[in-house]
């Protein structure tokens, strides 16, 4: 099997792979040019070709005064899925998370991406017993 590599996203390169990944997982579009200082995205490679995409945002908890990593959009290209490139990427942002000084690393899942659990498991992401709210305001 070739080598996945991580590297970080191009949105002049990248964008149109990373959108159609991004749609097949979410079904929803990624907006090309969104860029912020303390998030980070990464695209997992398989022969030059972008199968995986990982977004990392940096916060921090002020009551703890932690430095923490949300994780949004781990996902891979369907035709992709099963050959390591959730686990590469979150392999990469364990380490990132090591180098950075980072407390501790959380994310969501929905019920809907169940197959996902598993992989969050194996990485010692522990599930919490709590509920998530959103409210929309656009």
């Amino acid at each position: 099997m070739n080598e996945l590599i991580i590297r970080l996203y191009n949105d002049d390169t990248d964008y149109d792979r990373v959108n159609k990944i991004v749609f097949d997982n979410f079904n929803h579009s990624k907006e090309k040019g969104v860029t912020s200082s303390n998030t980070f995205e990464y695209v997992c490679l398989l022969d030059n070709e972008v199968i995986g995409y990982i977004v990392i945002t940096k916060n921090k908890n002020i009551v703890r005064n932690q430095d923490y990593y949300l994780i949004d959009y781990v996902c891979t290209d369907v035709d992709h899925q099963g050959m390591g490139a959730g686990s590469k990427m979150l392999e990469y942002v364990c380490e990132k998370a090591i180098e950075d000084n980072i407390s501790y690393a959380k994310l969501t899942c929905s019920n809907k991406r169940g197959c996902a659990f598993h992989l969050y498991e194996k990485f010692k992401f522990e599930k919490y017993d709590t509920n998530v709210y959103r409210r929309y305001f656009k």
